[in-house]
C-alpha cells in the first residue's frame, strides 16, 4: 500500500520536502514511522539515538491526531500527517 506523507515545520525543513510518497511493509503507524527513520533526509529526527520514538512529533492520520502507542493502521488513500513543533523565542 502506498502512502502519502505530509511534513510540516522543522522536519520539512531537514528533508527539504514538503511531502514524500513510500510503500508500506506493514500497514500500520509504526512501521510508516520506521521507514521514514531510515530516509537520509529524515534521519534522527523521529527515532532518538536511545531508539525511542521523538515525543515532541504530532502525528496525524487525515485531520486526527493519533497516539503512537495505539499503532493505528492505514485504510487506503489516507494520509499521515507529521508535524513537529517549532521553537524558539
Amino acid at each position: 500500500m502506498d502512502l502519502e506523507v505530509k511534513l510540516f515545520g522543522p522536519l520539512r525543513l531537514q528533508a527539504g520536502a514538503d511531502s514524500f510518497k513510500i510503500k508500506l511493509t506493514n500497514n500500520n503507524l509504526s512501521s510508516a514511522i520506521n521507514q521514514l527513520s531510515h530516509l537520509n533526509e529524515l534521519k534522527g529526527a523521529l527515532i532518538r539515538p536511545d531508539g525511542k520514538l521523538c515525543q515532541s512529533v504530532i502525528y496525524l492520520i487525515g485531520n486526527e491526531q493519533v497516539n503512537i502507542e495505539d499503532n493505528p493502521a492505514f485504510q487506503q488513500g489516507d494520509v499521515l500527517t507529521l508535524l513537529a513543533p517549532i521553537s524558539g523565542g
